[in-house]
């Protein structure tokens, strides 16, 4: 996998943001790489507090999910803010 550190910048277009959460926000995004339209969560660690144990599991998981019926997760970026 990719560097979770690299710059988002540089990999995704930010074409808005779709909706808000208790975590974070989701937006569309645009792949400079392909041009493929996707939806990127951005989760707030602040806002996380001590369930970051549980968010780390259920990105991993996440990541080996493939299945029709459940939305593809590609890559994940970190930053230490």
């Amino acid at each position: 996998h990719p560097d979770p550190a690299r710059d988002l910048k540089h990999t995704y277009k930010n074409l808005g943001r779709l909706g808000e959460g208790a975590f974070g926000s989701v937006y569309k995004v645009r792949s400079k790489l392909t041009g493929q339209d996707r939806a990127m969560k951005v989760v707030q660690k602040s806002k996380v507090g001590s369930d970051r144990e549980v968010l780390q599991t259920e990105v991993e998981a996440m990541m080996r999910l493939d299945h029709p019926n459940v939305v593809k997760f590609y890559e994940f970026f970190e930053r230490d803010e």
